[in-house]
């Protein structure tokens, strides 16, 4: 790409190559995006946790808490601050969310407002 153009395509069997000018639209649905990182992130943990009794924590009441606080929220930080407050139910160490390409999105244990999210958040990690 140059300027936002392809450079140095080949057409097949020596036809031209021809830049078409377009616009596209991408609706997503961001709750259900988040909802369905909840149930994964949920799933896998219920599946993988190296304890099959997942440290005596109420794991379904923990999935309802966790979609109940992704629900509407509209930053990702706050998502993750929803992902994280699931992971630490377990008290399980090296344990937790950080999305791609949002290192700087999550807060840090212990700062201003880490265990409460705003109403304004995306969540959870894999067990190791």
């Amino acid at each position: 790409m140059a300027q936002g153009r392809p450079t140095g395509a080949r057409a097949a069997r020596g036809g031209d190559v021809k830049t078409v000018a377009f616009r596209a639209r991408l609706t997503t649905d961001r709750d259900g995006r988040r909802r369905q990182v909840v149930e994964e992130s949920w799933r896998r943990l219920r599946d993988g946790f190296y304890d099959p009794q997942l440290h005596g924590v109420d794991w379904p009441a923990q999935r309802a808490k966790a979609l109940r606080l992704a629900a509407g929220v509209d930053h990702d930080a706050d998502f993750a601050d929803v992902m994280n407050i699931l992971m630490r139910s377990l008290n399980a160490s090296h344990l937790g969310y950080y999305p791609a390409g949002a290192r700087n999105a999550v807060r840090q244990p212990g700062s201003a407002s880490s265990s409460t999210p705003r109403k304004t958040a995306t969540a959870c990690g894999s067990p190791g």
